[in-house]
C-alpha cells in the first residue's frame, strides 16, 4: 500500500474515533441534564400527587382550599392554584368559600350539589 492509503486510512479511523467520543459525551451529558431537571421538579410532582390524592377521595369530591393548603407546605397560595389547575381541578367558588374539584369528577360533583 501506498503512503497515500494509510494516510486516508488514518482520517477515516481518527473521524470515526471523534464520533464515538462526541456521542458517548453527548448521551453523558443528556443524562445529567435529565436527572437534574427530575430532581429539581420532584417536590411538584410530590405535591401534584397530594393533590390528586386528595381529590381523588371516595367520599370527598371536593376540597376546601383551607383543607388543601394546610397539607401543602412551602408553596403560596398562588402557587398551589397553579398546580390544582396542573393536575386539571377546576374552582367551585361558593359562599361558604374557595372549594376545588378534579374535571373528570364533576359529574359526582353536581350530583352532590
Amino acid at each position: 500500500m501506498s503512503e497515500g492509503w494509510w494516510v486516508l486510512i488514518g482520517v477515516v479511523v481518527g473521524a470515526l474515533a471523534s464520533g464515538l467520543v462526541s456521542l458517548f459525551l453527548q448521551n453523558r451529558s443528556f443524562a445529567h441534564e435529565r436527572d437534574m431537571h427530575t430532581l429539581q421538579n420532584q417536590s411538584e410532582a410530590n405535591v401534584k400527587e397530594v393533590l390528586l390524592d386528595m381529590l381523588n377521595h371516595r367520599t370527598h369530591v371536593r376540597r376546601s382550599f383551607g383543607a388543601i393548603s394546610k397539607r401543602i407546605g412551602g408553596y403560596s397560595d398562588d402557587e398551589i392554584r397553579r398546580l390544582l389547575h396542573e393536575v386539571n381541578a377546576k374552582k367551585a367558588g361558593t359562599n361558604e368559600g374557595e372549594w376545588w374539584y378534579l374535571a373528570e369528577r364533576e359529574d359526582e360533583y353536581i350530583a352532590k350539589r
